[in-house]
Order: structure tokens, then sequence, then C-alpha cells
């Protein structure tokens, strides 16, 4: 097989001719877009003939280069963890068709094909049988790349590209769920430990999705003149549109009393010692939460499973909005401290004449066992529940 590296002034492909032993040849091109297209193409040859024999004009250009070039695109236009979920149901795709495959071998009938294997149990993780929303997932990430190649074909730059279709598989409607207590999730907070616990605080606190707390910083939390303590949600942290301006969000009185033992305010605002084990970002760190350990958390804390299924850490998302209407909150208000859409008022409702202050502070106190407070560390709240 052919490999790509890095020179002075380009990147260079290698491959072997009549496999291990064999004439060593290699190519320099000029950019790793052109080097991974080089690569595939050359692979294919290999496999088709034994040797390296140059692409005739019009030849379909490979599913894999397609592939690759679609999640470049993606990163650029979607949040990190859409593009995440993209590139591994991808993966999936490209190992099954092949990365050699040519485009023009993309039909409804090869989209059939795929979805009776995905659907089989045997090909699940743990071999587990994929439900159908996961399916529907997987099909969406395919169509979009396939949509992206009919696009890029328009303009030249593919070869091959029949126009799209699609299983038109149903949106699986989504279950009924109830939303977690302040109870159950303080029950949930107390059977876990180490950053775990200060991960599950802050959402249970905030209504902030994981991926958004995992990326909060200590610079994030400063002193507003009106409010007390708040936080700036960096717009880069943001999944919906309306989340991708930024906003800043008052922090309830129990949080700030929380994290006011949390040690040196430098850095992460929830540090996470898990590192990639493989690939090239071996060694780096890896701020991804699992929702397995969420998991496991709650059923030792003996939680009804109905209210965490399929939701571990969306549970405490849930939770919060559902606590704060119960207690009263004003609505409005609790959907813009967790960035929901609030329709036409959202352009002309200035956020400043929101209660948020007053729907945070009815964010109850934590059960006894769960904190994590520590004296002597600033960040303190008067009897009024304003920060000091």
């Amino acid at each position: 097989m052919a490999s790509i590296h890095e020179v002075d002034g380009g990147w260079k492909v290698r491959w072997n001719e009549g496999g291990r032993g064999g004439r060593s040849r290699s190519v320099t091109l000029r950019s790793e877009r052109e080097a991974t297209r080089k690569k595939l193409e050359i692979e294919d040859s290999l496999d088709r003939h034994g040797r390296y024999e140059p692409r005739r004009a019009g030849r379909a250009t490979a599913v894999g280069l397609i592939l690759v070039d679609f999640i470049k695109y993606s990163a650029r236009k979607h949040a990190p963890g859409t593009t995440r979920n993209y590139s591994q149901y991808l993966e999936l795709f490209k190992k099954w068709v092949g990365p050699n495959t040519g485009a023009d071998a993309l039909s409804y009938q090869l989209l059939s094909d795929y979805h009776t294997h995905l659907s089989n149990p045997t090909t699940g993780r743990h071999l587990h049988r994929r439900g159908p929303a996961t399916v529907h997932k997987h099909f969406s990430a395919i169509e979009l790349a396939w949509n992206f190649a009919w696009r890029r074909q328009a303009r030249g730059e593919y070869h091959g590209v029949p126009q799209p279709d699609s299983l038109e598989l149903q949106r699986p409607p989504r279950p009924t769920k109830r939303a977690p207590t302040w109870a159950q999730m303080d029950a949930m907070i107390a059977c876990s430990e180490g950053w775990h616990r200060k991960l599950y605080i802050v959402m249970r606190c905030t209504g902030l999705r994981v991926g958004q707390v995992m990326r909060l910083r200590w610079d994030d939390l400063h002193e507003d003149g009106r409010d007390g303590f708040g936080l700036h949600i960096r717009p880069e942290l943001g999944k919906m549109p309306q989340e991708k301006r930024g906003r800043w969000v008052p922090v309830a009185p129990v949080l700030a009393q929380e994290i006011a033992g949390w040690g040196v305010r430098d850095g992460w605002l929830v540090e996470c010692p898990r590192k990639y084990t493989r690939g090239e970002l071996a060694g780096q760190e890896h701020r991804e939460a699992r929702a397995r350990d969420a998991q496991r958390a709650w059923t030792r804390a003996d939680v009804d499973a109905a209210v965490w299924t399929g939701c571990a850490h969306h549970a405490f998302r849930a939770g919060f909005v559902s606590g704060l209407a119960r207690a009263g909150a004003d609505r409005e208000a609790v959907e813009f401290l967790v960035g929901h859409s609030r329709g036409i008022r959202e352009a002309y409702a200035d956020p400043d004449a929101l209660p948020l202050l007053e729907a945070v502070r009815r964010v109850p106190p934590l059960a006894v066992g769960t904190a994590l407070v520590q004296p002597d560390h600033g960040l303190r709240i008067a009897a009024d529940g304003a920060a000091q």
C-alpha cells in the first residue's frame, strides 16, 4: 500500500510495485489533499493491476477521498461534536464500501444493502443491535456527503458522482421522557467522585450541555457589577445558531458556593486527566466525558432508569429546566439560560429585561454529602444570595 510523508516543499507519496521487495517508487505533490487523492488512486491501481497506472481522465473519484474532503468541510461549518459524529459514521461506511471504490458505485441499492448491514445485530458494538435512531443518523451523514460530492462535481472537482438518492428513512419519534428531580440528580452526584462529580455539579446548576461544561475555563467566570458573579458562554461553545452569538448568564448562588473550594482558578473549570491513547493524538488531552461513566453513577444511585436511559448527560439539562419550571421561574429566562431559541422575542427583547438572577436563585442547594466546598477560597455568597 502507499504512504504519505511531508517533505520540504510538499508531500511525498511512496509505494512498492510487486509487493514487499518490489520496486520502490514515489511522487511529490504540492498539497496534502493532492497527495491523499494520489495515494487512493495508486492503491486502487495496485489492487487492480499490481502496478500503478495513472488514472485516465474522467474515472470516478474514490469514495475515500470524498469522505475526507467532506469531514474537512464539516469542520468549517459545524460544531466539533457534530463533525466528530459524522467522522465516526462515515468511517464505518468507508470500511464497508472500500475507500478506493469509485463514487459511481453510489446508488439506491448500495444504500439499501448498507442499511441491511447496519441493522444486523452482529455488526453493532459488542453485538448490540443499532436502534432506528442510530441508523437514521448514519444515513443522514452519508446522504449529506453524497450531496456535497454532487455539488463539487458540478464545479469540476470530482468525476463519476451520480445524482444523489435517499432511502427516505422516517425519523423515529422521540420517546416520552421524564426529567429527574433535584433529589435524583443530587443522589447521582453523591455516587460520583473526582472530576466527574464537579462536571455533574456544574451541569446540574447551569443546565448547560456536557460538551460546553467540559470547555469552560476559569476565565469565563467573572464578576459583573449588576448581579455578582456571572458566566460567559463563549460563541465557540454554542451548538445551535442562537447560542453561537455567545451570552452572559448569572451564576446560581449554590454553584458559586460549591466551586469556592475547587483550588487554583486557572485553566479549565473542570479538570480532566483523560488522554488519547492511540492515533495521531496519542498523549494529548482528551476533553470528552463518556456517557457510560454517567450511566454507572445513575445506576449506583438507584435512580429510575426512565429519566436517564439514552440521555445520561442530557438528563441534567432536562432536570434543570423542569426543576425551575416547578419552582415558578420565568420561562423565557430559563430558555435564555440554557440557550434555547426564544422565537421573535429573541431578536427584540434585551436579555437584561429578563429575570435571570431571580431564576438562578431558585436552584436549590445540593443534598448533604454532595458538596465539594472547602473553606477560605474566596467567592463567597451573602445571606441575600448575592456573590461577594
